[in-house]
């Protein structure tokens, strides 16, 4: 299903911050939880950039709901307009400079990829793991200075689109 594959990848966000965290290069400077901290039950706090897509709150449920049939242990969206900040009670901050030191990985949801590069410099300056939602950027040169400053800052960035484990999408 596709909340199946949205599952697929917050495990694989959460998974490769947690690496990430623990990886020799990745850990310096930054104060993200390490994998033992994990396992001893604490929140790997993410945080949201681009509330302009019905991703986000499919994200938050996914990270925030327990009961949700979907759901990922171990991480909570705490920082981000009025479904998450009334329904799930999630804080709204005004740039992405105030969200950065209350989160350990971020995620970039923006419709529009062309604003990704922008967006995520300072995520990546900052060390903070990061997913960069479809398409990861608006031109192949973005895509590639994303890449750049994130081996320069020795930071994970990733993207992926959750259609490519959709049951359909493979069979085909």
């Amino acid at each position: 299903s596709f909340m199946h594959t949205r599952r697929t990848l917050m495990g694989a966000l959460l998974m490769g911050a947690l690496a990430a965290t623990t990886t020799p290069g990745y850990a310096e400077d930054r104060d993200a939880p390490s994998t033992a901290q994990a396992a001893a039950g604490k929140v790997l706090r993410v945080g949201l950039i681009g509330l302009d897509t019905s991703h986000v709150t499919a994200f938050t449920s996914l990270l925030n709901d327990p009961t949700h049939p979907d759901h990922v242990p171990g991480a909570r969206v705490d920082k981000f307009t009025a479904e998450l900040r009334d329904k799930w009670k999630i804080e709204i901050v005004d740039s992405i400079e105030a969200l950065l030191p209350k989160v350990d990985v971020v995620m970039i949801e923006s419709v529009d990829a062309r604003v990704h590069l922008a967006q995520a410099r300072p995520v990546i300056a900052a060390k903070k793991p990061l997913f960069i939602d479809k398409p990861m950027g608006g031109s192949l040169a973005d895509v590639l200075a994303m890449f750049e400053l994130a081996k320069q800052h020795k930071t994970p960035v990733f993207s992926s689109s959750g259609l490519r484990f959709a049951t359909n999408i493979r069979a085909a």
